[in-house]
């Protein structure tokens, strides 16, 4: 800091320099092509009327008047001064004094020429001291607050901090977004994934339940699936325990064996692929004849099994016939423009058995009696139907009712219907 002739202050910094006065700093226009200042004791002097001298880092002064800016001069280059000067001081007469080196430099007030060593009139002595002491000057003192840089200041912190949470908050926010997001997709991608897998199990399961050539269901779906008609079709033949209860209709199972008569010689004659296409027409007229509640079992080779779920005893006979005719009225279609005349036999036995002890035969044993029944119906010339009941007069039978009597047919046991 330096006090002028005037009683203000003048200070120096990395920027340049500036006065202070009436409560605020004016700044000095340094010209660009004058920077940076020197460095010393003492880098600038100001004059009596204002005038600021400073030394600069490539050697010289600078002459910086503010209230004339035209008459700012870098002087020093006409006397070839290259080295860097250490100090500058103002005298009384406002003559300024300067050292460069080992060299004096004497700038007379109201001129621009510098004199160096050989013209200098006062001793050496008293222009070092002039330098390096300062000249002397009362007290002074000033207040004034110095300014932050705008990023020092309590709301500029304030500001940034705020803003850091912004942007931290939008960054969570985006990446939450993106999170989540991502975390639907995978849950759509899974639920679909599963969806497909689903579907192809059932697939997988219902072709595992389904006869590959002609699409009926195969022997698994017939275990699978009878266990629950075979027990609603026990509840409704228990008798209940209230005598005056209204008992309900009694629900049979039809079991019917329908078996491709002189099939084998389609085989023979025409070949595999004219057998294969004729067993897949059967299954499409049985079809045709059956109600929707029943279903067809593709049962083995040539034969197949019909579980009728609403249909009783008494009209088993009429749906065999309607079976019989289906197969036997029209030609069937065995490829190559090949048409063949067929028909069927077929043995039938209802379950229960005995409508008086339902427990008496198992679901196999009502299929082997329809079974039977069917090696009945081919032995008396084929092309038609028989059924396998209980005796009339079965109860006075001295033979006890069991499967080892009821496979010779006896008629004190068996019915053929």
């Amino acid at each position: 800091m330096l006090i002028g002739p005037d009683g203000t202050a003048w200070f120096a910094g990395s920027h340049g320099i500036a006065h202070y006065r009436d409560g605020k700093f004016d700044p000095v226009v340094i010209p660009d092509e004058a920077m940076p200042l020197g460095t010393g004791n003492q880098v600038f002097a100001v004059d009596s009327h204002g005038v600021v001298y400073a030394l600069l880092f490539k050697g010289g002064i600078v002459r910086v008047d503010s209230s004339h800016p035209a008459a700012t001069r870098i002087l020093g280059e006409a006397e070839g001064i290259k080295e860097i000067a250490v100090g500058i001081v103002c005298g009384p007469d406002d003559a300024i004094w300067f050292t460069y080196g080992s060299h004096l430099g004497h700038l007379p007030a109201g001129t621009n020429k510098i004199e160096v060593d050989p013209g200098i009139k006062v001793p050496k002595e008293r222009v070092v001291a002039l330098l390096f002491d300062g000249l002397a000057s009362a007290p002074a003192s000033f207040r004034f607050r110095v300014l932050p840089n705008f990023w020092q200041t309590r709301w500029a912190r304030a500001s940034g901090m705020i803003l850091a949470l912004v942007c931290l908050w939008g960054f969570v926010s985006l990446r939450t977004r993106a999170l989540n997001r991502r975390r639907l997709e995978l849950e759509l991608a899974v639920a679909q994934r599963s969806a497909e897998l689903l579907q192809k199990n059932k697939e997988l399961e219902e072709i595992s339940l389904t006869d590959p050539l002609t699409t009926t269901r195969n022997r698994r779906y017939f275990y699978e699936t009878i266990s629950t008609d075979i027990a609603q079709a026990l509840r409704s033949h228990l008798k209940s325990v209230d005598p005056r209860a209204t008992p309900g209709p009694r629900q049979e199972l039809i079991f019917v064996l329908v078996d491709i008569d002189r099939f084998k010689r389609v085989n023979d004659e025409l070949g595999h692929a004219a057998g294969d296409r004729l067993l897949q027409e059967v299954a499409k007229r049985i079809t045709s004849v059956m109600r929707r509640s029943d279903d067809l079992v593709r049962w083995g080779g040539e034969e197949f099994l019909l579980a009728c779920r609403t249909t009783d005893r008494e009209n088993a006979s009429m749906l065999c016939n309607r079976v019989l005719e289906a197969i036997r009225d029209l030609p069937f279609d065995v490829g190559n423009g090949v048409q063949v005349h067929k028909t069927c036999s077929i043995g039938w036995a209802p379950f229960p058995w005995m409508q008086d002890d339902v427990g008496l035969l198992s679901i196999d044993n009502v299929i082997e009696l329809a079974d039977r029944a069917l090696y009945l119906a081919k032995r008396e010339g084929r092309n038609r139907s028989f059924g396998m009941l209980p005796a009339p007069d079965i109860e006075k039978s001295e033979k006890t009712v069991s499967m080892e009597n009821l496979r010779d047919c006896p008629p004190d046991l068996v019915q053929i219907v």
